[in-house]
């Protein structure tokens, strides 16, 4: 019987096994794609711990390692400092690096969770620290960490605001006649609202939310829950791989354009839209 709450993640790394397992257990490399300061003693019963996770310093996980097989495999207790429900020693992480196509197939297990409102939050961490891990692997920069729900806070801004310019734009026609008045066109529509998201919030920000939301769209078409049990993300990216509606070079530019978002840098948002919009299309 499957246990209910567990986030399981799996990802494909430009990296050998050597190198991910290093970001993984080196403190000074830990800190270059998660939390501001670590400690690790990497054998059984050693001391696992992050402080500013996520940028906020009074955020601190602790845990303790219980199998260390350098290269290959690491599981260790995971819990928050001073948190209720997920507190320190109550889960436990396993993560397995099998070397594939000249990289690092890395399969992650977090297990214990009590509720699926933390199944779904871990998750979400996850899934912003795997991408950070991949680029910062790769050796390209993640940029700074702060945190799935600074990303989606920023973006949410962005939502609002293209709500207002699509108000704005929509009334037009309600307006006083006028002998020069032509029906929205979409290209400027969505070229108008990658301008004014560049504005106001990050377009990194932006950029991942906008990718995210595609994929909330693609798991409700789909009936997938958001990380429990499965691996809901890698089932929409091998989904849309089987896809004939959707190109390969298309499905290579989103995933780019994620990977390149969750490491804070900057994305085309006018080429986002354009490129979402037209898979949403051909999805139909």
């Amino acid at each position: 019987m499957t246990e209910p709450f567990v986030v399981r993640r799996e990802m494909h790394i430009a990296a050998p096994p050597a190198t991910v397992f290093a970001f993984l257990t080196d403190p000074e490399k830990i800190i270059s794609w998660m939390s501001a300061e670590a400690t690790t003693e990497a054998y059984p019963g050693g001391l696992y711990l992050l402080k500013g996770v996520g940028g906020d310093h009074a955020r601190v996980a602790r845990g303790a390692f219980r199998e260390v097989v350098p290269v290959h495999r690491l599981a260790y207790t995971f819990g928050w400092e001073g948190g209720q429900e997920v507190p320190p020693g109550s889960s436990l992480i396993e993560i397995d690096l099998t070397e594939q196509n000249g990289g690092t197939l890395v399969r992650l297990t977090h297990s214990g969770l009590p509720d699926a409102a933390q199944c779904a939050a871990h998750d979400r961490g996850w899934a912003y620290y795997m991408e950070r891990l991949a680029v910062v692997a790769a050796g390209r920069n993640p940029g700074t960490d702060r945190g799935p729900h600074v990303a989606r806070v920023h973006a949410t801004l962005g939502w609002m605001v293209l709500l207002w310019l699509a108000f704005v734009l929509g009334s037009q026609p309600l307006r006083a006649l006028r002998p020069a008045w032509r029906p929205l066109d979409e290209t400027a529509y969505i070229e108008a609202g990658a301008r004014y998201l560049a504005a106001v919030v990050r377009p990194a920000d932006a950029a991942q939310r906008l990718i995210e939301d595609f994929l909330d769209w693609l798991r409700a078409r789909l009936r997938l829950e958001a990380g429990c049990s499965a691996d809901a993300q890698h089932a929409i990216w091998q989904w849309l791989e089987g896809q004939p509606a959707v190109s390969a070079a298309g499905r290579r530019e989103l995933q780019a354009c994620y990977a390149s978002a969750c490491a804070g840098e900057r994305v085309d948002l006018t080429r986002l839209q354009n490129l979402l919009a037209q898979l949403r299309e051909n999805l139909k």
